[in-house]
């Protein structure tokens, strides 16, 4: 760990070790979580990792394709090392989206996409609108291009930002996917 540099707002000196399986729905969590800390926290260092699997579909091919370092592995990996040129490393699932620039207490965990606070990590593993992860979670495709049928009246502003980005990166993902 470096000690002297602090992260600043744009997640500089952050690292961001996104935790997954190597399943269809957590394909696309992790890229929504690696695309809203491409929008959000530009100077954070996302790294896929992905617990090694069997599925009939090609997942996490988009990282190559988008230069987000993967590791897949299989036994229990210490994170301290894997990215030891950064002030702080934080695990996070899939489910969690950066959605504003980085403030001290965001490393406490994230809060509920449903929360009125305005932190900058959010998790919907409860929802988000009306999307229900259980009906999305063993899906190859996110719910990026159904937006429109996500909203409801009462959304928060996390949610509201959350369906914001999903609908932003419906072009990214399916061009990341093809190639």
């Amino acid at each position: 760990m470096l000690g002297h540099h602090h992260i600043n707002l744009t997640g500089s000196h952050l690292g961001v070790l996104i935790d997954c399986e190597y399943l269809p729905g957590h394909n696309w969590m992790a890229f929504a979580a690696c695309y809203s800390l491409y929008k959000n926290l530009p100077d954070a260092q996302a790294v896929v990792l992905v617990r090694r699997g069997v599925s009939p579909f090609s997942l996490f091919g988009w990282c190559y394709r988008l230069g987000v370092p993967l590791l897949q592995y299989c036994r229990d990996l210490k994170e301290s090392e894997l990215l030891n040129n950064y002030e702080k490393v934080i695990k996070i699932p899939p489910t969690v989206m950066a959605l504003r620039g980085f403030k001290e207490y965001g490393l406490l965990g994230p809060e509920s996409v449903k929360s009125s606070d305005f932190p900058t990590f959010v998790d919907y593993a409860g929802g988000c609108g009306r999307f229900v992860l259980s009906e999305w979670v063993n899906k190859p495709e996110g719910p990026f291009r159904f937006v429109d049928r996500l909203t409801t009246g009462e959304l928060t502003p996390n949610e509201i930002k959350v369906i914001g980005l999903w609908g932003q990166m419906t072009r990214v993902f399916e061009e990341a996917k093809q190639q």
